[in-house]
């Protein structure tokens, strides 16, 4: 079979995320880098978004769950650290939180080292043979459809995905629903993010650009509902809670309750925009 462009650049895309994936397996032991552990994260959620549309145009043969399982104990463990990264990158943004801050850095303190010892045996234990294999037949059944007629189902799928949006909509002010919203948000990008560079794409640069404006929208709203969670978790098994620690604690909860409820309208806004522009 001769492959045509559009699947040889799939292909080249795919193989640029299992690099990258080998390459933070190698450098995260030890060093924990924030940065590293994203990379990390972003190029699993990528794989993960070429399985989904794989098995979106082969539900018969493929299921995305079983080739996502081999990174699922690395991508939840990584998950812990960057979320706790994460969510002292943004406490230290409020003002008057001095005590909180300290507190809850000291409760991260003492979670980090069991976080990391679990994603150094995740690394330790994840398979590289098991990955070339996966991913060879992986590819090799993605690569039955090439031309337009993969160009027509990968435009199936992110109209299917952007569908499942608006099963949504109606009740999108949902905390649950917002998260799911932003879990579909991300497997469209990736593959959006190819079709726009095919010649036949009904899609374009711009798309890609509003998409991911709105993806962020939602993603600044997530990390404060995340830190917001988990320092209520902090607050909760905290035995000794000083005057201060408890004004800090109840102010900053109050804070970020009333921007994420602000947030709302424009999460709303950004996506009805978002979503007018697949019909």
């Amino acid at each position: 079979m001769i492959l045509n462009s559009d699947f040889k650049f799939i292909a080249a895309y795919r193989d640029n995320q299992v690099k990258d994936i080998i390459a933070c397996l190698k450098t995260i032991p030890g060093r924990y880098d924030m940065k590293d552990i994203h990379r990390l994260r972003v190029r699993i959620k990528r794989l993960r978004a070429i399985y989904r549309l794989t098995e979106f145009i082969y539900p018969a043969e493929f299921r995305a769950g079983d080739y996502y399982r081999l990174f699922k104990p690395v991508f939840k463990t990584a998950g812990l650290i960057r979320e706790s990264q994460v969510n002292l990158r943004l406490l230290k943004r409020y003002n008057n939180t001095d005590k909180l801050r300290k507190s809850f850095s000291d409760y991260i303190s003492k979670l980090m080292p069991v976080w990391e010892a679990g994603l150094e045996e995740a690394i330790l234990s994840f398979s590289l043979e098991a990955l070339y294999e996966q991913e060879k037949t992986a590819g090799s059944i993605l690569m039955r459809d090439t031309g337009p007629r993969l160009t027509d189902m990968m435009t199936d799928y992110i109209y299917y995905e952007t569908n499942r949006i608006k099963n949504f909509y109606d009740t999108k002010d949902n905390a649950g629903h917002i998260h799911d919203v932003r879990i579909i948000l991300k497997n469209i990008k990736p593959v959006l993010g190819l079709l726009v560079h095919f010649d036949n794409s009904r899609f374009d640069s711009d798309t890609c650009r509003r998409l991911d404006k709105t993806e962020g929208i939602i993603g600044k709203w997530h990390d404060r509902y995340i830190l917001s969670d988990s320092l209520g978790v902090f607050y909760n098994t905290s035995e000794k809670k000083s005057d201060r620690l408890k004004k800090e604690y109840r102010d900053m909860r109050r804070k970020l309750n009333r921007s994420n409820n602000r947030s709302l309208d424009r999460i709303n806004e950004s996506l009805d925009s978002t979503l007018g522009l697949f019909g």
